[in-house]
């Protein structure tokens, strides 16, 4: 019984050290969360609603942008993304800016 008894806390110990490890903090969430929802949305909607949960499995969230010139909504329910993949989308678009960027300004020197 003692064994059992060391062995569930030797588990224990080991999934909360990699939960603290992998799971990000809920500050980062908080930052990152937006500029993954714009990113999503695009030019055309802007984010009227959102809410989110930070869990073992990645972030959950969901969404509602409005076209103000539609009034077309586009929601977004419960979709659970890690937060690899939001900082991956985040430097996508930030590499693509960059270089649409330096298009636009390669194309005024012509």
């Amino acid at each position: 019984m003692f064994f059992v008894l060391i062995l569930v806390t030797v588990l224990l110990s080991l999934v909360l050290t990699v939960r603290a490890i992998v799971m990000p903090t809920d500050g980062e969430v908080e930052q990152i969360v937006p500029k993954y929802i714009e990113i999503q949305l695009g030019d055309n909607y802007v984010l009227k609603e959102c809410e989110y949960t930070n869990c073992f499995s990645g972030i959950e969230m969901s969404y509602i942008g409005i076209n103000e010139e539609t009034k077309e909504r586009k929601e977004v329910i419960e979709e659970c993304i890690t937060f690899y993949e939001m900082e991956e989308v985040i430097s996508k678009d930030k590499t693509k800016k960059r270089l649409e960027s330096k298009l636009d300004s390669d194309e005024k020197k012509e």
